[in-house]
């Protein structure tokens, strides 16, 4: 029936509305409802079919809203009614209605509802805590956080509607009212305050601010409450730091001064004016603050003074940034004594250019100055009477002077070394730099004055000297070395006299210890076997006597006996080292005769090398030095694992023996004979030794001998 149902639009104003409305001819009303149709959103389409089938099959009114898209592909809203006349029968004939244009009151009411859903959400994602009250105290808008928060501090919820006068707190009860009071009269109200529920912010700022209608009349109130706790504890770091600052600039015993562009002296501390105020000889005394420096400086300057001329030059500078700092040193003597100042400007940490001034008083540093120049003048006069080379390394200006024993006895000329204190670094022994270093580090910490060094030292022939080395040690205020004086002193004959008595009296050791050895091996061993011998023969050719044989089995196990006693006496006294028997042969024969009733499990890695390469000298000295270690491991380690190892390079042998004992402290414990005989063997052969070791951690030994 709808697709035969023609539309006929009747209005007041003339049929052409429909060519301003739809942006079509008039013709279109008399055509078809299907072009009608095509006006339609698609998306009301259907809705608005169902309500016209409504009006025609059921008698209803027609009463509807739709959008038209118009030919420009505008949209405009359309508010339908219409109603259905029919015929005697109750069928339908025509539908007359009226469409009228609300796009702008659409659009109006969409764009309050878009505002309101932002307002909403604005409001409820603020971490401002806030809430509105009418002139009856009860609340007409609340933002989540403020009702959490009125719900932990008042302990009831607090929501749209309520009122909030039986909530307050009898102690807040008061003020809350005095407060609503000034804001209904139109006044806005600010206050901070400390809380301590928990929960809730420590501090907050709180708002109060009339609310007014379209007229311009109050109709409630607004209250805010804003988390101020950082902002609180950062203003209490602030005035702490200031105090802080404050009473460091107090308890300086510095003259301190701040001075800006112009001059003007604008901040002096506690120092500065007490000097001032108690000498009146100086720029300072008329320099406090509110004066001008600059001013006085250049009076003083054309009055002839050249401190004065200086400092005029150097704050100008620094003002200008042409230098970062500058610095003098003057004399400022009173009545009853000299002394003297150091003056330092640098620029002030800031924006606008302005500069610190500093007078330190440095009196004592002079006169120890002047007194270390009368005993460098007597030192200077003892320098040239003694043979040892004295050197004097000025640390803060980074230099280093010798006298003439540098030439004659290190062979270098003086203008060669002067003022290059790392020359004297460089010519130590790399052996013994390491020692030097620690040494002076350990003496430098505690703050020691006197100090001996052993060390050797390059010569300008290309030869190494042994060097002992006594020096002084001067320190500043603070306790940094600023200065070091010493005497080196050429033992090279005294310390190759120590080797070679050292080696000496080796030498006579092994040459005894040799033929005792031999004396025990070659004849007692012997003996002992041929009655061993004997014994086994009378046993064959005696009668199977139970007695007999029992008595000589005992003989045969005590001979046994004394012969594995005798090897290990042999082996203790010389290595036994033969042509056909090589190093390492000698190393497992000597553990095995130290292990053989033993537990502890001994493990030998001997590298691979030519025997030729390692002289039998130097074999004898590590075989002695295994043998030291190993007794002083069954004797005192209680260790029950021990690894050796021998490892060969093309220019040293090395020798490594680890335990897993008890271990000791090797800086609170005597080395002891033992280890004093290793590392004696060990130097006299040109090699190096080190010890490791920590209680409960077992112990290390490292030697090591160039081939």
């Amino acid at each position: 029936m709808l697709n035969r149902f023609r539309i006929v639009h009747t209005s007041c104003r003339p049929i052409p509305i429909a060519d301003e409305l739809y942006g079509t001819d008039s013709t279109l009303f008399g055509g078809s409802i299907r072009d009608w149709q095509k006006c339609i959103h698609p998306d009301d389409l259907e809705r608005v079919m169902h309500e016209v089938d409504k009006s025609i099959n059921e008698n209803a009114a027609y009463n509807t809203e739709f959008i038209i898209i118009l030919p420009d592909q505008s949209i405009r809203y359309i508010e339908s009614h219409a109603v259905v006349t029919r015929d005697h029968d109750g069928n339908p004939l025509r539908m007359i209605g009226v469409n009228r244009d609300i796009t702008d009151r659409k659009t109006a009411v969409l764009h309050l509802a878009e505002s309101e859903r932002k307002l909403r959400h604005v409001l409820s994602s603020s971490s401002e805590s806030f809430y509105v009250l009418d002139k009856n105290y009860t609340v007409i808008l609340i933002n989540k956080s403020a009702s959490a928060n009125l719900e932990k501090a008042w302990g009831k919820p607090v929501t749209v509607g309520t009122n909030i006068l039986p909530l307050i707190p009898d102690e807040h009860d008061e003020p809350v009212r005095k407060y609503l009071a000034k804001v209904f009269a139109g006044e806005k109200v600010e206050y901070e305050l400390q809380l301590s529920i928990a929960g809730l912010p420590e501090w907050v700022q709180v708002n109060y601010m009339p609310v007014k209608d379209g007229k311009g009349f109050i109709t409630g109130a607004y209250i805010s409450t804003i988390d101020i706790t950082e902002r609180k504890k950062a203003e209490k770091a602030l005035r702490e730091s200031e105090l802080l600052t404050q009473n460091i600039l107090t308890s300086v015993s510095s003259h301190i001064a701040v001075v800006d562009c112009d001059g003007t002296v604008i901040a002096v501390n506690k120092a500065w004016n007490d000097f001032s105020k108690q000498n009146g000889v100086t720029i300072m005394e008329r320099t406090g603050t509110g004066s001008n420096y600059i001013n006085v400086c250049e009076h003083s300057a054309a009055a002839g003074d050249k401190v004065a001329a200086k400092v005029l030059v150097g704050i100008q500078q620094v003002l200008s940034k042409e230098v970062s700092s500058f610095e003098i040193e003057y004399p400022c003597d009173s009545p009853n004594e000299m002394r003297w100042f150091l003056l330092r400007i640098t620029n002030f940490v800031g924006d606008s250019p302005k500069v610190v001034m500093v007078h330190i008083d440095i009196t004592e540093r002079k006169q120890s100055e002047m007194k270390l120049q009368k005993a460098l003048d007597r030192y200077n006069i003892l320098a040239k009477a003694t043979s040892d080379t004295i050197w004097d390394w000025d640390m803060q200006s980074h230099m280093m002077r010798y006298n003439k024993g540098v030439t004659t006895m290190l062979g270098y000329e003086k203008s060669v070394v002067e003022n290059i204190p790392d020359w004297w670094k460089q010519n130590i022994h790399p052996d013994d730099l390491a020692t030097v270093s620690e040494l002076l580090n350990e003496v430098f910490l505690s703050n020691k004055q006197n100090i001996q060094l052993s060390y050797r030292f390059l010569c300008a022939d290309g030869n190494y000297k042994y060097i002992f080395d006594r020096a002084f040690v001067l320190y500043d205020e603070q306790g940094k070395p600023i200065r070091i004086i010493g005497a080196m002193q050429d033992v090279t004959y005294e310390k190759e006299e120590e080797i070679r008595i050292s080696k000496a009296i080796v030498d006579a050791q092994e040459s005894e210890r040799q033929q005792l050895g031999m004396e025990l091996h070659d004849n007692v061993n012997q003996i002992l076997s041929v009655s061993l011998l004997y014994l086994g023969i009378a046993r064959q050719h005696q009668k199977n006597e139970t007695v007999f044989i029992e008595t000589i089995d005992t003989c045969k196990k005590h001979i046994s006996d004394a012969i594995d006693e005798i090897r290990k006496l042999s082996h203790q006294l010389t290595p036994a080292s033969k042509d056909n028997v090589s190093f390492k042969d000698v190393f497992q024969s000597l553990i095995e005769s130290l292990t053989t009733n033993s537990s502890v499990d001994v493990q030998l890695h001997f590298d691979d090398f030519e025997q030729e390469q390692v002289s039998l000298e130097i074999q004898t000295a590590l075989y002695r030095i295994l043998q030291e270690q190993m007794n002083n491991i069954f004797k005192h380690a209680a260790a029950d694992t021990v690894e050796i190892d021998v490892l060969v390079t093309d220019n040293a042998i090395s020798l490594r023996i680890a335990d897993n004992g008890k271990g000791f402290d090797t800086k609170s414990v005597s080395k002891g004979i033992g280890l004093g005989n290793i590392k004696r063997r060990a130097e006299m052969n040109g090699g190096k030794f080190s010890c490791f070791s920590l209680p409960g951690r077992g112990c290390e030994i490292m030697v090591s001998i160039p081939l």
